[in-house]
């Protein structure tokens, strides 16, 4: 029957697309799936103040720096995620500038470093255990909670570390360098491709087409049997 044929063509489409669902640890979850893809882009930069904090003197205003997720593994202690990788450039369309290279989350959070892209919900419990590990290190850490967003703020002397984390995914919405309470380094989210919409937009063409073809079936048909 056709409708079993459409139907069976549906799941292939559904299998050969390879999504990957919300990856659960044992107590965090990580918000992410394959094809996601994020563009942050630098809203402020002073080259004089950059090499305090490790940063490339070279970078501009309004240069920015792409992710796209191509895999997920889950491991016991850890997720590793594969990725294209565009470091800051005034161009992220130049597919050639991506470099592949992967990154590790812990799903211990005394075991992670402070200031990834990405981090575990829930957001406000991940980042109290990073607050209680760090504390010793550092005189200031705290938290603050608004109604999308969670911000861990670190001070070391005269210099400030803002992160700030979508509550929701976990992902990054902005970072602040500041020294002396002057700002010398600030990224921010600027754009966000999910995994599910491409996945989609292959689902929509594959249906049209499945739907076109089987139209054209039925008109032939009903042509042969018109001219016989």
């Amino acid at each position: 029957m056709p409708s079993k044929k459409i139907v069976c063509i549906f799941l292939v489409i559904i299998t050969l697309s390879n999504i990957s669902l919300t990856v659960k640890g044992s107590q965090y979850v990580l918000e992410l799936k394959e094809g996601d893809a994020f563009i942050w882009k630098v809203m402020k930069f002073n080259s004089e103040e950059a090499i305090v904090f490790s940063i490339d003197p070279n970078i501009k205003i309004g240069m920015a720096k792409k992710i796209s997720v191509e895999s997920i593994e889950e491991k016991s202690e850890f997720w590793k995620i594969n990725v294209e990788f565009w470091t800051y450039t005034e161009s992220i369309k130049n597919v050639s500038a991506a470099k592949e290279t992967s990154f590790i989350i812990d799903k211990t959070p005394e075991d992670d470093d402070i200031g990834g892209w990405i981090i575990p919900t829930p957001v406000e419990d991940y980042l109290s255990d990073i607050q209680e590990d760090i504390s010793n290190e550092s005189p200031n850490v705290e938290l603050v909670k608004k109604s999308v967003s969670v911000e861990i703020f670190i001070e070391f002397d005269d210099l400030i570390f803002s992160y700030i984390y979508e509550i929701r995914t976990g992902l990054l919405l902005s970072l602040t360098y500041s020294k002396n309470d002057e700002i010398v380094f600030k990224i921010q989210l600027e754009r966000l491709i999910s995994g599910y919409s491409s996945f989609l937009l292959i689902l929509s063409v594959s249906l049209i087409g499945i739907v076109i073809l089987y139209k054209n079936r039925i008109f032939k048909r009903s042509q042969l049997k018109f001219n016989k």
